[in-house]
């Protein structure tokens, strides 16, 4: 459970493989100075994105096994500091990338077990030249 005192001064939070669910994820608001923040494996999707709006400080994101889609990571489109996202495991498709070529700052992105294909990931690679895009498929 996240505390109810604001925790302002956090900069990583893992909530992995927690009970966290989408109503959990406004309480993440007060914590302005977050740099990495993972909610991997958690009963989150789109609607829960929505609370991570305006956390303008994050440089890290991992959301993989989560049910979030291309819907969701709209969200995210004033996280520009992003250095690292994570969205292995989710319903991100090869159209749902065109939210992400503003995250120039992005050094690593995490594709594998979404729909994303190689020709997704070539087009990606236009806007995001230096990013290393990791899409393994099994």
């Amino acid at each position: 459970m996240i505390p109810r005192r604001p925790l302002k001064s956090l900069n990583d939070l893992h909530l992995d493989s927690t009970a966290i669910d989408n109503d959990g994820l406004r309480h993440l608001k007060t914590m302005t100075k977050l740099k990495m923040l993972s909610l991997e494996n958690l009963d989150v999707d789109d609607e829960g994105l929505m609370h991570l709006k305006g956390m303008k400080s994050l440089t890290g994101l991992a959301l993989d096994k989560t049910k979030v889609t291309g819907a969701g990571l709209t969200n995210l489109k004033e996280m520009t500091d992003l250095e690292y996202l994570g969205v292995t495991g989710t319903g991100v498709s090869d159209d749902d990338l065109k939210h992400l070529k503003g995250f120039t700052k992005l050094e690593l992105l995490k594709l594998s077990g979404t729909a994303v294909t190689t020709a997704g990931v070539k087009e990606l690679k236009k806007s995001l030249p230096n990013a290393c895009i990791s899409l393994r498929r099994r």
